[in-house]
């Protein structure tokens, strides 16, 4: 064993005389050594950024989740008032609509003075009058007595709205329907720094108005098109260029613009209507994605900086 040693002391030393090839070893080594240091250090980020954005996507979609539920909730909570309204009621009771119009408007201007958008519309409709030929939503809200909240789509857009019974004596007598237009959703994103867009199936571009419809949607591909004047245009482009089984299968895309998640949308009668998409800006400083490659490249050139320091230690 000590003679093995005192061979490779004297190999060592012949090497040190031989300065080009010392110097091209020592070179080699370093550049080796820095390799599989970025090698290891890629392969540890690389698994700590997937966890992070992972926990990103839960985090995204709970956010656009409870924005929607946020959205149901105050809708309700006004269609239910209004069924209450003693003089909603009796107008709708004793066939005078009018009476309720004036009332509605009053409540209207007040509810869009708090909300801050105007994006509020209330209607009140008798139940005789709806019940021929009337969809299927109110027909099931008529019968069962309850309200039904969801998203719908109609001549001149896509809402979220509400269907409240007014009911007296047990009988339902009326029908509050509350909406707001479903892309005030996107204040709640912007506010944050964070992207919002969707896209609508094609099938169900007939159920817009035809100038409606050509004025504003834009056709992206085979199955979207995209209310364009709503959302930022780089972002959904960028959304849609990837496939939704990409989505499904991956949870996100990450880019070198955007990180996207996505959420299907169904309608109040439970068909898949559309496509959500939610994310932000790689170059957004209060992004996740951002503070995330910042953390691994100052990881990255304090690791680089030891690795480079005991290689000179060494040699």
């Amino acid at each position: 064993m000590f003679s093995l040693l005192k061979k490779l002391g004297e190999l060592i030393e012949r090497i040190r005389k031989n300065k080009a090839l010392w110097f091209t070893i020592l070179s080699v080594v370093s550049i080796l050594g820095i390799v599989i240091s970025l090698i290891f250090i890629n392969l540890v980020t690389s698994g700590s950024k997937e966890k992070v954005y992972k926990k990103m996507t839960v985090e995204y979609k709970n956010f656009y989740e409870a924005s929607v539920a946020k959205r149901y909730s105050e809708l309700l909570s006004y269609g239910s008032l209004i069924a209450l309204n003693k003089t909603v009621v009796d107008a709708v009771k004793n066939d005078k609509m009018e009476d309720v119009k004036t009332t509605l408007d009053d409540i209207t201007k007040i509810v869009n003075r708090i909300e801050g958008m105007g994006e509020y519309s209330i209607e009140v409709m008798k139940s005789d009058s709806v019940k021929v030929n009337s969809d299927e939503i109110i027909q099931l809200v008529i019968s069962q007595k309850t309200p039904l909240t969801g998203a719908t789509i109609e001549r001149d857009g896509l809402f979220f709205a509400t269907y409240v019974p007014v009911v007296s004596e047990e009988n339902v007598i009326g029908i509050v329907k509350v909406r707001q237009r479903f892309t005030y959703i996107k204040n709640d994103f912007i506010s944050s720094n964070k992207e919002f867009a969707f896209a609508l199936r094609h099938e169900f571009l007939n159920g817009l108005d035809m100038e409606f419809r050509s004025v504003n949607f834009k056709k992206m591909n085979e199955f979207y098109s995209v209310r364009e004047r709503e959302f930022n245009n780089k972002f959904y482009t960028d959304a849609l260029s990837y496939k939704d089984k990409v989505y499904k299968d991956e949870g996100f895309i990450v880019d070198r613009d955007f990180y996207i998640t996505s959420e299907m949308l169904t309608d109040i009668r439970g068909r898949l209507i559309g496509i959500v998409y939610i994310g932000e800006s790689v170059d957004s400083e209060e992004g996740y994605v951002h503070i995330i490659q910042s953390v691994i490249n100052s990881i990255t050139m304090i690791a680089m900086g030891l690795v480079v320091s005991v290689l000179l230690f060494l040699f």
